[in-house]
């Protein structure tokens, strides 16, 4: 999918996103790699001009897409870096696998 395959520079239109389903164009600024427990996905960091975007991309046994508008920090909920190292220990307890 060539979805999986951006790079910084390219620019793609979203069409219908968020409560006002804007339509609009991103450039991506930065591809982030991750991988857990034999998971893999694809973060890009886009810029619409006035603002960030991210989009998540994981191509599992389905093609997933995720656009997110904003990002909030973890104390804004109330999650501390205590609180992380508490969930990394007892991933179980947390819905995670052992």
């Amino acid at each position: 999918n060539c979805i999986t395959q951006l790079n910084p520079g390219a620019v793609l239109h979203l069409t219908s996103i968020g409560k006002e389903m804007e339509d609009f164009d991103i450039t991506v600024i930065a591809r982030h790699l991750y991988q857990q427990d034999g998971y893999e996905w694809i973060e890009y960091e886009c810029d619409r001009g006035d603002t960030k975007v991210w989009l998540e991309v994981e191509d599992d046994d389905d093609l997933e897409i995720a656009v997110a508008l904003e990002k909030i920090k973890l104390l804004e909920i109330g999650v501390n870096k205590e609180d992380l190292v508490r969930m990394a220990k007892n991933k179980d307890s947390f819905g995670g696998d052992k």
